[in-house]
């Protein structure tokens, strides 16, 4: 997943170089990272007040081959980076190990 990582980074390192309507574009992109990656081109055109066309522009302008590869590079960033563990449960495990073995995301809801 690592080469699927960068989206946001490059995003924001080029924007000065961005022409206007690509900034506007990645403005949006930058301020909604989630929503962008479960769009349509004319879904972030429609929301970010930019065309089709300039969308394809700015993935170029970001070297990636499309919308498509941008969505992936933008939703490796979004991953979290705490690993998953494997941890074995045994019949006399006590409760209290159990609660200490969940992933803290479980009990913050």
């Amino acid at each position: 997943m690592e080469g699927m990582k960068g989206g946001l980074v490059r995003l924001r390192a080029l924007m000065d170089d961005l022409t206007p309507s690509e900034r506007k574009i990645g403005a949006y992109i930058l301020d909604h990272p989630q929503e962008t990656v479960q769009s349509s081109v004319a879904q972030l055109s429609e929301r970010s007040g930019g065309s089709p066309a300039a969308i394809i522009r700015l993935c170029k302008s970001l070297g990636v081959t499309g919308f498509q590869e941008l969505k992936l590079k933008i939703a490796g960033d979004l991953q979290t980076s705490e690993p998953y563990q494997y941890t074995e449960i045994r019949p006399r495990t006590p409760w209290r190990a159990l609660f200490s073995m969940c992933p803290q995301t479980i009990f913050s809801r």
